[in-house]
């Protein structure tokens, strides 16, 4: 065999943001023989078997650095997802929490914290912890959204709508935030501003909500009258929640956890973002992004 070609830090990112893990390895590995001491390299190292479905493997790398190096935010932020990921939401939340202590002001941090109070049922918690993570990223469409689910798990459908109105003021083309608003309308009895953003996300991302919307606009027909005789119209007034569990993911307007009634969390640009490389990690539907600090 001959020996692993030498490649720069940059160059081996680049490749596994093409999703050459298997490739980065080796190199990553020669790296760490040359300098065994470099926390970024341990912790891409560690990605590398994150992204492939060895995320034990990798729990084990970044523990292991960790002891090294106490004070590294990047090691414990990667260690506390793989908790999450995994569904151990003690040992994620006491991760994030040392994080946050050594990283008070990171919005990404604090929102998975609210991800975690979510998952526990703390919805007021989660509500708290995401108003807190939008004041260092006011413009964070997801964190609106996972607000307005929040709301919709209490029950608490106008304050809901106005979240999801938030978002969708920031960015009128987030298809899950109308979604979500045309749920929190119909909850509300207003059916047909609830076609029209049904209608809406349909339209903006037909292979994620197409089923969904055809579920909700039979809903919607049926509260307008459609479905049935005029002497057998659904009452007015609020519709009982239809309670339900999806996987959950974040960062694009994808199935996620079913709040209340049907209204879908998106995990925004948190959970699910290994800090690295900003790619896909092998684990259901989470979508990351950018979280290396260069």
């Amino acid at each position: 065999m001959g020996e692993t070609p030498v490649k720069t830090l940059a160059e081996i990112q680049e490749m596994m943001e093409e999703g050459k893990y298997e490739e980065a390895r080796p190199l990553l590995q020669a790296c760490l023989e040359r300098n065994p001491d470099d926390p970024v390299v341990i912790r891409l190292f560690g990605n590398t078997y994150a992204y492939t479905g060895f995320l034990g493997k990798a729990k084990k790398i970044w523990r292991d650095a960790i002891k090294k190096y106490p004070q590294n935010v990047d090691l414990i932020y990667n260690f506390a997802l793989a908790h999450y990921l995994q569904g151990n939401m003690a040992v994620a939340r006491r991760y994030w929490q040392k994080a946050r202590v050594l990283s008070p002001g990171d919005s990404e941090i604090i929102f998975n914290l609210g991800q975690v109070a979510r998952d526990e049922g703390k919805f007021r918690k989660a509500i708290d912890l995401w108003k807190e993570a939008l004041k260092g990223d006011k413009d964070n469409v997801e964190t609106m959204n996972n607000i307005g689910c929040a709301f919709a798990s209490l029950t608490m459908f106008g304050k809901a709508a106005l979240w999801y109105r938030e978002a969708l003021t920031e960015d009128p083309d987030y298809a899950l935030a109308h979604f979500n608003l045309a749920n929190a309308l119909l909850e509300m009895n207003h059916p047909g501003d609830a076609q029209r953003h049904a209608e809406k996300a349909a339209q903006l991302d037909p292979a994620t909500h197409f089923e969904k919307v055809g579920e909700l606009m039979k809903k919607i027909r049926a509260a307008m009258g459609d479905l049935q005789p005029k002497s057998k119209r659904p009452r007015a007034g609020p519709r009982q929640a239809d309670r339900a569990i999806e996987p959950t993911t974040r960062g694009e307007a994808v199935e996620g956890t079913i709040t209340g009634n049907d209204h879908a969390h998106a995990n925004g640009n948190g959970s699910g973002n290994l800090t690295g490389n900003g790619e896909k990690l092998a684990k259901e539907k989470v979508p990351p992004t950018e979280k290396e600090k260069k």
